[in-house]
Formats: C-alpha cells, structure tokens, sequence
C-alpha cells in the first residue's frame, strides 16, 4: 500500500509555512484584540469615528483580496455565486431570527446593554458618519468571521486531506466561537446572543456563498438597534 504524505514537494511545504505566517498575523492584529477588550466606549470624536470608518474599510477590502492569495484556497469557500432564487429568502429569514433572538434577550433581560449600544448623537453629521462606520463594521465582521476565518480553517484541514465538506461546520463553529468572544465587553448574554446570530449567518452564507446578502442584513440589523438606541 502506497504511504500517503501530507507535503508533496517543497513548494506544499513553503505554502504552509506562509499561511501559518498569514494566519499568525491576521490573528494577533485583527481577531485576538477584541477578545481581550474588557470595555468600549461610546463617546468618542467625530475623528476617531472617521479613523474607524477608514481603517476598517481597508483591512475589509485586504481580508476580502487575502483570501484568494492562496493557490490552493479550499473551494468551498473560495468563490461567490451569483444569487440563487432562495437567497432572497433566506436572506429574510434570517433577518427576522435574529430580531426575534433580540427580542427574546430583551425580555429576558432587564438591562438591554448586552445585546445594544446606546447611541446619543445630536449632530446630523455624527450620525451620517456613525450609520457609515455601522455599515462598514458590518462588512468587516463579516468578512473576517463569515469569509476569512472559515476559509482558512477549512483550508488548513485541506492540507491534511480531511473532507472540507464535513468539516466546513466545524469551522463554522470556531468562527462563531471567535465572534461572540469578541463581543465579551458587553457580557454573557451578549456573548450567548452573537454565538447564535454567528451561526446564523454562517448558514446564509454556508447556501448561498454571497458574503454581499450578509452585509445587507447584518447593516440591516445593526441599523434597526442604531435607531432604537437614539
């Protein structure tokens, strides 16, 4: 019986050495940060909301281009499909799930804080400026957790020949895991509640594989608590 090898010549191996190092990078500078954040504050200035606006619209598009830049990117993640006659759909379901969720959280809870942001915005142009930095979170959540984060793991476990099929919901997992620890400031209950909005939009994006119906109604969400906080 022929001996299978995970590398089979020593460009498999300098590729895995890069998307560990890529990988590394991506994780100490964009996703371990959040989890660390014990608190966020509310009041800042019309600056700091623009540096966020900006910042965050360029590591979007970067995490967005960083994905193809591995040859041998898994394909189940790798390219978008054009909208399927259920998108729409389950574009909806989702969005009315995790209203639902939210309100559920509410009722449950007397302080609402875990699960929104208290907004108090008086100036027209703070609140143009926060709706932009809201819709461009929005992308770069998803794009990081939905996107990135689950393609590379599904990628890793390609090098070791493991069924990218299967183990696509295992990565799923993790990227839900890693996006409610990054919203840990706001506690428990909130931690609880983007677990499960994580997986939601997991599998929108899992039957449709269009990251762009996970920025309309994840925005869409957001907005809807940007409005209700005001």
């Amino acid at each position: 019986m022929r001996k299978h090898y995970f590398f089979q010549s020593k460009n498999d191996i300098l590729r895995f050495l890069y998307f560990v190092f890529e990988f590394s990078i991506v994780f100490l500078m964009l996703i371990l940060p959040p989890m660390l954040s014990s608190k966020q504050t509310n009041e800042v200035s019309l600056d700091f909301k623009l540096f966020y606006v900006i910042f965050f619209s360029i590591t979007s598009i970067f995490l967005y281009f960083l994905v193809y830049s591995i040859p041998f990117s898994s394909d189940y993640l790798k390219k978008d499909k054009k909208p399927e006659k259920y998108s729409f759909f389950l574009l909806v379901l989702t969005f009315i799930f995790i209203l639902i969720l939210n309100s559920l959280f509410f009722i449950l809870q007397k302080d609402s804080s875990a699960v929104s942001v208290n907004i108090t915005q008086q100036d027209i142009k703070s609140k143009i400026l926060l709706i932009t930095q809201i819709f461009i979170l929005a992308c770069y959540e998803e794009i990081l957790y939905r996107k990135y984060i689950t393609n590379r793991i599904v990628t890793f476990m390609d090098f070791f020949h493991l069924d990218s099929q299967i183990f696509s919901f295992f990565a799923i997992l993790i990227s839900a895991i890693l996006f409610s620890l990054a919203h840990r400031y706001m506690g428990f209950t909130a931690c609880a509640f983007s677990f499960i909005c994580a997986l939601a939009f997991s599998i929108c994006y899992h039957f449709t594989k269009n990251i762009f119906l996970n920025f309309i109604v994840h925005f869409a969400y957001n907005l809807v608590v940007f409005f209700h906080s005001c």
